[in-house]
Protein backbone atom coordinates (compact mmCIF):
# COMPACT_ATOMS: atom_id res chain seq x y z
CA UNK A 1 0.00 0.00 0.00
CA UNK A 2 2.99 2.33 0.41
CA UNK A 3 3.31 2.05 -3.38
CA UNK A 4 0.08 4.04 -3.64
CA UNK A 5 1.52 6.88 -1.59
CA UNK A 6 4.85 6.78 -3.41
CA UNK A 7 3.16 6.88 -6.82
CA UNK A 8 1.17 9.92 -5.65
CA UNK A 9 4.10 11.65 -3.94
CA UNK A 10 4.56 14.95 -5.79
CA UNK A 11 8.00 15.32 -4.17
CA UNK A 12 9.09 12.18 -6.02
CA UNK A 13 7.00 12.46 -9.20
CA UNK A 14 5.84 15.98 -10.00
CA UNK A 15 3.76 14.75 -12.95
CA UNK A 16 2.23 11.50 -14.15
CA UNK A 17 4.78 11.63 -16.99
CA UNK A 18 7.57 11.59 -14.40
CA UNK A 19 5.98 8.54 -12.76
CA UNK A 20 5.57 6.85 -16.14
CA UNK A 21 9.23 7.50 -17.00
CA UNK A 22 10.30 6.07 -13.64
CA UNK A 23 8.19 2.95 -14.24
CA UNK A 24 9.58 2.47 -17.75
CA UNK A 25 13.14 2.88 -16.49
CA UNK A 26 12.51 0.47 -13.61
CA UNK A 27 11.16 -2.23 -15.93
CA UNK A 28 14.16 -1.74 -18.24
CA UNK A 29 16.54 -2.02 -15.28
CA UNK A 30 14.82 -5.20 -14.11
CA UNK A 31 15.10 -6.69 -17.62
CA UNK A 32 18.78 -5.75 -17.81
CA UNK A 33 19.45 -7.53 -14.51
CA UNK A 34 17.07 -10.43 -14.93
CA UNK A 35 19.78 -12.99 -14.10
CA UNK A 36 19.97 -11.58 -10.56
CA UNK A 37 16.25 -11.75 -9.81
CA UNK A 38 14.72 -14.54 -7.70
CA UNK A 39 12.54 -17.11 -9.45
CA UNK A 40 9.24 -16.18 -7.74
CA UNK A 41 9.70 -12.59 -8.90
CA UNK A 42 10.65 -13.70 -12.43
CA UNK A 43 7.36 -15.55 -12.82
CA UNK A 44 5.46 -12.40 -11.81
CA UNK A 45 7.51 -9.84 -13.77
CA UNK A 46 5.82 -10.30 -17.18
CA UNK A 47 2.41 -9.56 -15.62
CA UNK A 48 3.85 -6.66 -13.67
CA UNK A 49 5.17 -5.06 -16.86
CA UNK A 50 2.18 -5.94 -19.07
CA UNK A 51 -0.31 -4.49 -16.59
CA UNK A 52 2.09 -1.71 -15.53
CA UNK A 53 1.60 -2.29 -11.83
CA UNK A 54 4.04 0.40 -10.76
CA UNK A 55 2.17 3.09 -12.67
CA UNK A 56 -1.28 1.87 -11.70
CA UNK A 57 -0.48 1.88 -7.99
CA UNK A 58 -1.39 5.59 -8.09
CA UNK A 59 -5.05 4.60 -8.34
CA UNK A 60 -7.28 3.07 -5.67
CA UNK A 61 -8.23 0.33 -8.13
CA UNK A 62 -4.54 -0.42 -8.69
CA UNK A 63 -4.00 -1.02 -4.99
CA UNK A 64 -7.20 -3.05 -4.82
CA UNK A 65 -5.85 -5.27 -7.62
CA UNK A 66 -2.60 -5.57 -5.72
CA UNK A 67 -4.42 -6.73 -2.60
CA UNK A 68 -6.31 -9.28 -4.72
CA UNK A 69 -3.02 -10.57 -6.12
CA UNK A 70 -1.49 -10.93 -2.67
CA UNK A 71 -4.46 -13.03 -1.56
CA UNK A 72 -4.15 -15.27 -4.65
CA UNK A 73 -0.47 -15.91 -3.96
CA UNK A 74 -0.82 -16.33 -0.21
CA UNK A 75 -1.47 -19.53 1.67
CA UNK A 76 -2.81 -17.75 4.76
CA UNK A 77 -4.80 -14.75 3.46
CA UNK A 78 -8.31 -15.41 2.28
CA UNK A 79 -9.87 -12.08 1.35
CA UNK A 80 -8.73 -8.75 0.04
CA UNK A 81 -11.88 -6.64 0.28
CA UNK A 82 -11.51 -6.24 4.04
CA UNK A 83 -7.92 -5.01 3.65
CA UNK A 84 -8.93 -2.64 0.85
CA UNK A 85 -11.76 -1.21 2.98
CA UNK A 86 -9.29 -0.58 5.83
CA UNK A 87 -6.97 1.11 3.34
CA UNK A 88 -9.77 3.39 2.12
CA UNK A 89 -11.05 4.16 5.60
CA UNK A 90 -7.64 4.95 7.08
CA UNK A 91 -5.90 6.45 4.05
CA UNK A 92 -5.11 9.74 5.81
CA UNK A 93 -3.43 8.00 8.76
CA UNK A 94 -1.51 5.73 6.38
CA UNK A 95 -0.41 8.80 4.43
CA UNK A 96 1.07 10.21 7.63
CA UNK A 97 2.92 6.93 8.24
CA UNK A 98 4.27 7.06 4.70
CA UNK A 99 5.38 10.67 5.18
CA UNK A 100 7.27 9.71 8.34
CA UNK A 101 8.71 6.45 7.01
CA UNK A 102 9.63 7.15 3.39
CA UNK A 103 12.61 9.48 4.01
CA UNK A 104 14.27 6.68 6.01
CA UNK A 105 13.53 4.09 3.32
CA UNK A 106 14.90 6.37 0.62
CA UNK A 107 18.10 7.04 2.57
CA UNK A 108 18.53 3.31 3.26
CA UNK A 109 18.10 2.51 -0.46
CA UNK A 110 20.52 5.25 -1.49
CA UNK A 111 23.12 3.83 0.90
CA UNK A 112 22.62 0.28 -0.44
CA UNK A 113 23.00 1.45 -4.04
CA UNK A 114 26.14 3.36 -3.12
CA UNK A 115 27.56 0.25 -1.44
CA UNK A 116 26.80 -1.85 -4.52
CA UNK A 117 28.62 0.52 -6.84
CA UNK A 118 31.55 1.09 -4.50
CA UNK A 119 32.44 -2.60 -4.33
Amino acid sequence: MYDYFLANDKNQFATTDALLNFCTNTYQMLDANIHQLPEPFLSMLPYMKQQNWLYNYQYDWGIQKSFNGVVKRSAYLTESEFAFNIFCTHKAAMQECYNDFFPFVKKFAENKVAQMFNH
